[in-house]
């Protein structure tokens, strides 16, 4: 019954179980977690000093390990002289971040005179909107891995007695039984689902490394920004082929990339989803050619998802993709990659860009690529057993307090965002936090420098679009085009298009876009920016 100090015997430990357990399914962010301990206590072994107390603990961590080698100096003292060599020591790092934790106190005090005997403890735990998902690298090998995962924690601890204090035997005779759990998010609104417009990008076809055949120019779109696990990615394309070589297939590939730290030691891993290939000849236009018009105006004018030409292929996500995610130790992007082979001894024109990968709820965490197995219960109850049942605990709901209550003026806004900022370092949903600090009254009159800080806060970059558009709900604001350029400058460089966009249409002075906006902008992403402007603004 849980593990510990074993002084008492079998009459006293704990173990406990978890609802989502038992099921054989899995915990939600956003939901309660409920579970029970159980506590085998006997208090005729116990002497009149010891006190016992029932904890328990939920935690979300971050565990990364990292094989590295490193040289290492040695005086090798054999039969001739002493000579200094060197030679190479595998060496592991491992790091652990605690991102989440929570307790509860469901007995406080456990003794001789208390008169109990065995008990029966029933908990719930709040969980917060969003956490990240359980996960593991599925690709990890040897001694270099990484992974999220959680855990309840049951803890009968002696608070009181010989093993309680900071002395040679503190935690000697506590108990405790972990037991693990999967956590998924649930799936995103669809407000949050937004079209990708990817900058075309225009190649130099190279023969032999270093002989140019002209110009190939690739533009795709994607209909989400938001894909599934499990899913199918459907990626419109078009493509411009001013060069003299003919394009024998195009290949579309969804891409999964790990990076970590341990003890700063850095280990990365990129691996291939899935992957789709067609002949280009099922591709009108794709041979070569020498008109150059087309080419020419390609870098701004080539936009697939307003365009009659656009193709479409399309790559089937599979259910153990892990989902993106930026941590403190652990960060997860996923990308898709549109190429044009050419053949061989020549260069492949490729066109790369990020979306976010998410889990469904029950979709079965990937472990060493085989399925997760079922996470135990709590071993089973003695037979005739009948333990006391105690009164459910769960966790107080705290009160959000309106920031406009807080004191008589409340405080600054340069104080709102500042505080903004701190809790977005440690956010895993930064769209709604934003949303909420919106709806309490935060930002009014927000500056272009409290604007480009909360931007650049947001861990997951693909989300500043939509956390742009969500500070469009402040109430009081008046959105210059200083605003627009410092938002584009704090913002990645693929989302910063979308950001302005989401500003446009409470830009005040949109006759200062082409000198103040356009050139924090490529040509592309202004090319989609400036009808937003000429749309909902009609300044003179």
């Amino acid at each position: 019954m849980g593990n510990g100090g074993s002084k008492y015997g079998e009459d006293v430990g704990v173990f406990g179980d978890l609802e989502v357990n038992v099921r054989g399914g899995h915990a939600v962010a956003g939901e309660e977690l409920r579970g029970q301990a159980y506590v085998r206590w006997n208090p005729r072994k116990m002497d009149h000093q010891t006190q016992y107390r029932v904890v328990v603990k939920v935690t979300g961590e971050e565990e990364t390990s990292v094989e590295y080698q490193r040289d290492d100096d040695f005086y090798d003292d054999g039969d001739g002289p002493s000579t200094r060599r060197t030679r190479r020591i595998t060496e592991y790092a491992r790091q652990r971040n605690v991102f989440y934790t929570d307790s509860l106190l469901l007995c406080a005090v456990l003794n001789k005179r208390s008169g109990r005997r065995d008990l029966r403890l029933p908990f719930a735990f709040a969980l917060p909107p969003r956490l990240p998902t359980s996960m593991i690298d599925p690709f990890s090998s040897g001694r270099s891995w990484c992974r999220v995962q959680y855990k309840v924690e049951i803890l009968l601890e002696e608070f009181a007695g010989p093993g309680a204090g900071g002395g040679w035997f503190s935690g000697s005779n506590n108990f405790l039984h972990a037991i693990p759990f999967n956590l998924y998010n649930p799936p995103p609104h669809p407000s949050r689902h937004f079209p990708v417009d990817i900058p075309p990008k225009s190649e130099v076809v190279n023969v032999c490394c270093c002989f140019g055949q002209g110009l190939v120019t690739i533009a795709a779109h994607l209909p989400s920004g938001f894909q599934a696990s499990g899913s199918a990615i459907n990626v419109g394309f078009e493509i411009v082929n001013n060069s003299e070589v003919d394009a024998e297939s195009i290949v579309l590939r969804a891409k999964e990339s790990l990076s970590w730290t341990a003890e700063s030691q850095r280990q990365s891993r990129e691996h291939v989803l899935a992957e789709n290939r067609i002949p280009a000849r099922d591709i009108p236009g794709l041979m070569k050619r020498n008109s150059s018009k087309e080419a020419k105006e390609s870098t701004t004018k080539l936009i697939p998802s307003a365009s009659n030409n656009q193709h479409m292929l399309t790559v089937q996500l599979p259910e153990s993709s892990c989902e993106s995610y930026q941590g403190r130790l652990l960060s997860v992007r996923h990308s898709i990659e549109l190429e044009v082979v050419t053949g061989s001894f020549t260069s492949n024109p490729t066109l790369r860009a990020d979306f976010i990968c998410f889990r469904l709820p029950g979709q079965a965490v990937s472990y060493e690529g085989s399925a997760a197995p079922l996470v135990p219960s709590a071993p089973p109850i003695p037979p005739g057993w009948n333990p006391v049942e105690v009164p459910f605990t769960a966790p107080p709901k705290a009160s959000a307090v309106p920031l406009a209550q807080q004191g008589a003026t409340g405080p600054s806004p340069d104080l709102q965002t500042e505080a903004l900022v701190q809790a977005l370092a440690l956010s895993f949903d930064a769209v709604t936090d934003v949303k909420d600090f919106v709806a309490r009254g935060g930002g009014n009159n927000i500056s272009p420098q409290q604007l480009a800080s909360i931007l650049k806060a947001v861990k997951l970059k693909l989300n500043q679009p939509l956390v742009a558009r969500e500070l469009m709900e402040i109430k009081t604001k008046a959105i210059t085009c200083e605003h627009a350029a410092a938002a584009a400058a704090a913002s990645e460089e693929s989302t910063r298009g979308d950001v302005v966009r989401a500003l446009g249409p409470f830009i005040v002075d949109p006759e200062n876009a082409e000198r103040v906006v356009r050139p924090q902008l490529s040509p592309f992403q202004y090319t989609l920016v400036e009808p937003t402007l000429r749309r909902y603004n009609t300044s003179p």
